[in-house]
């Protein structure tokens, strides 16, 4: 299980930047609603990983989902909180390299 949890936990972070990096190259919204839109999509993805491969909870029940799902919202509120508010924070304090050519990739690091 461990394995797995931190395969997911990897490619959760890549669903996360990869979701930013096409977000700030394909629209013009503010950094910032680039930036919780791919934390929810990447939160998403935990979830349905988490659930269905890393703690094997197959069912789809809607009372066992909707516990399990806001369970899990609330432990990671505060990594949504640090992301949401830290990057465009890092940001306006100069932190706003481009990397490969993506706005605010080094904040969001």
């Amino acid at each position: 299980m461990t394995l797995r949890y931190l395969i997911f936990g990897v490619a959760t972070t890549a669903v996360n930047w990869l979701t930013y990096t096409l977000l700030q190259q394909t629209t013009t919204l503010p950094l910032a609603l680039n930036n919780a839109v791919a934390w929810a999509v990447a939160v998403l993805f935990a979830f349905i990983t988490n659930k269905l491969w890393v703690f094997t909870s197959p069912s789809w029940e809607k009372e066992l989902v909707w516990r399990e799902g806001v369970t899990f919202l609330a432990s990671r509120l505060a990594s949504g909180v640090i992301e949401i508010v830290g990057v465009p924070l890092l940001y306006s304090l100069g932190v706003d390299q481009s990397l490969f050519g993506v706005e605010g990739l080094v904040a969001k690091g």
